[in-house]
């Protein structure tokens, strides 16, 4: 009778390249997770970002309004007049917005608006509307 040989490490060979074909299949796994996970990331950016523009604008709409009810009382000899206003966001959450008012002309002005942060005056007027202005004297003839 003749003796059968069995190959020894059939099995470790066997063992090796199905490790192999799990850790490359884990390793493109996860870089698909983690690609999808950093573009989710992104898009909630990207909408906290858009939201937070629409509120912007928003407020600036506001400052606008305000301006067409007559002129901000600008203290003589100054060009700039402060104020805030309070936006209520779609997750209703109250956010304050800083409205500056920059004289340029008599009758022109720039508004600008920003989110209020820690460090700005905390007794700002909230306007719904400014003083007229005053009428023009008739000339005299």
């Amino acid at each position: 009778m003749k003796r059968v040989e069995r190959r020894r490490g059939a099995v470790l060979a066997i063992v090796i390249i199905f490790s192999t074909m799990v850790l490359a299949t884990w390793a493109l796994a996860s870089r698909r997770t983690l690609a999808q996970v950093r573009l989710k990331e992104q898009l909630v950016q990207r909408e906290a970002r858009a939201e937070e523009s629409g509120r912007r604008r928003f407020a600036l709409a506001f400052g606008l309004a305000l301006l067409e009810t007559g002129l901000p009382p600008v203290p003589p000899g100054e060009t700039t007049y402060l104020c805030e206003t309070a936006i209520l966001s779609g997750d209703g959450i109250e956010r304050t917005y800083l409205l500056r008012f920059e004289k340029i002309e008599k009758t022109r002005w720039t508004v600008r608006a920003r989110l209020a942060v820690a460090g700005d005056p905390v007794t700002l007027p909230r306007p719904t509307r400014f003083p007229a202005p005053e009428p023009d004297p008739p000339p005299n003839p």
